[in-house]
């Protein structure tokens, strides 16, 4: 039996409470914006970052890879203060994809503290070589906010008036990785996670 695997960091409660505040502001500007085209809405549960997609995993692969997280996780505790919190401030919205084929919005942080793009070399170093398929792109740590559908072949922007919110910076804090199996693209279509691993040490 096999399984979809990723590491991935999901939004804690309150800040899925304030992606829900965000998409309730902007979804009628959006729906105007790119009338006649079904925008599929990522529910707030689902919002995350991924550091390492692995693809579809066996059991032994499953085992190796929650073992090297955890010996990952015990290196950055023991080379980082125990009490630090590490944060990503999103600020801009974007459109992924090509002009004339959009993929995704999404927002991005303006910057990524080093603590977390040095433990995101790190996790590609120690594990790529457990994934389905070569990962080329860089790690650029993003919320998924909608998908366009793949037959959807216009020109998109985002409304300036929606560039500035009073709601963003959305932050997030980045306190843990979790290994999450992926149902996206079946019936199911959920996240589950089923471990997690805590970035700061215990006092």
């Amino acid at each position: 039996m096999s399984r979809r695997l990723f590491i991935g960091s999901v939004l804690e409660s309150n800040e899925q409470n304030d992606a829900a505040k965000l998409r309730q502001i902007w979804e009628p500007s959006f729906a105007k914006e790119w009338s006649g085209c079904h925008l599929r809405w990522v529910r707030p549960n689902k919002l995350h970052i991924t550091w390492l997609f692995f693809g579809s995993c066996n059991e032994v692969q499953e085992v190796e890879i929650r073992a090297r997280i955890s010996e990952l996780v015990a290196t950055f505790q023991k080379s980082n203060k125990t009490d630090s919190q590490y944060y990503l401030s999103y600020s801009r919205l974007e459109i992924f994809g090509s002009s004339l084929r959009p993929t995704a919005l999404v927002l991005t942080p303006l910057a990524v503290p080093d603590e977390l793009t040095h433990l995101a070399g790190r996790i590609r170093q120690e594990l790529s070589q457990l994934c389905e398929k070569p990962q080329e792109h860089e790690f650029r740590p993003h919320l998924t906010l909608l998908r366009f559908p793949r037959d959807y072949h216009r020109e998109v922007r985002v409304p300036d008036e929606l560039k500035d919110s009073p709601l963003l910076p959305l932050k997030q804090n980045i306190s843990e990785l979790s290994l999450i199996e992926s149902h996206l693209g079946s019936k199911n279509d959920t996240y589950m996670s089923l471990t997690s691993f805590r970035l700061a040490a215990e006092i």
